[in-house]
C-alpha cells in the first residue's frame, strides 16, 4: 500500500523555549497572546506509533502602533525645509510604510484652519525635504506597521517667515 496513514494524535506547542508539547486538534486557538514573536509547532502520530517530525510556523502578534520620532525646525526664513524621522514598531511586525503630509494653515475669522482637501498624505521617507512659502503650515508623519496599525499623525506648526519685524515708537 503507498500513500500516507493518517495520524491518530496530533501534538502542538506554542514557543521557542521547549514548552510540553500538548494534545491538539485543528483548529488550533491560542487566546490572550501578548505582542511578540512565536513559533507554533505540530507533530503527529500515527496509530501504530510512528511519530512524524515537527512542523513549524513562525508569526507575530502585534497590537500596538508603531512610533515615530520627529526631528525638525519650527520656523524658517528658507523656503526648503528638512525634516528627519525615524518610525520604529519596537516588537511589532515592522513598519510597512510612511506617509508624510504638508498643508498650510490659513486665518478664517478668527480661527485657524487647515487647508486639507487638495494636501493628501503622499509615502516618504527620511529626510523629507518640502518648497514653503511665507506662512504657518502643519506638517504630520504616520507610519503604519506590516499588520495594518499606523500610528497617530501628530500636527506639528512650521513658520516660513521673510519679513522682518517692523520696531514701533509710541512716544
Amino acid at each position: 500500500v503507498c500513500g500516507a496513514r493518517e495520524a491518530s494524535a496530533s501534538e502542538c506547542r506554542l514557543g521557542t523555549t521547549g514548552e510540553d508539547w500538548a494534545p491538539c486538534e485543528s483548529p488550533v486557538v491560542y487566546a490572550n497572546l501578548t505582542d511578540g514573536n512565536y513559533v507554533l509547532e505540530v507533530r503527529a502520530t500515527d496509530s501504530v506509533g510512528n511519530r512524524g517530525d515537527p512542523r513549524q510556523h513562525e508569526f507575530t502578534v502585534d497590537t500596538t502602533p508603531p512610533s515615530v520620532t520627529v526631528d525638525y525646525q519650527e520656523a524658517t526664513r528658507e523656503p526648503s525645509m528638512t525634516v528627519t524621522f525615524v518610525a520604529e514598531d519596537g516588537n511589532g511586525s515592522g513598519a510597512a510604510s510612511v506617509t508624510c503630509r504638508l498643508a498650510p494653515v490659513k486665518l478664517v475669522g478668527q480661527q485657524t484652519v487647515t487647508e486639507s482637501s487638495s494636501y493628501d498624505p503622499q509615502p516618504c521617507t527620511s529626510p523629507w525635504t518640502f518648497q514653503l512659502e511665507e506662512g504657518e503650515w502643519e506638517i504630520s508623519i504616520v507610519a503604519t506597521d506590516n499588520a495594518g496599525i499606523s500610528s497617530t499623525g501628530r500636527a506639528m506648526s512650521i513658520w516660513m517667515d521673510t519679513v522682518p519685524p517692523i520696531p514701533m515708537i509710541t512716544s
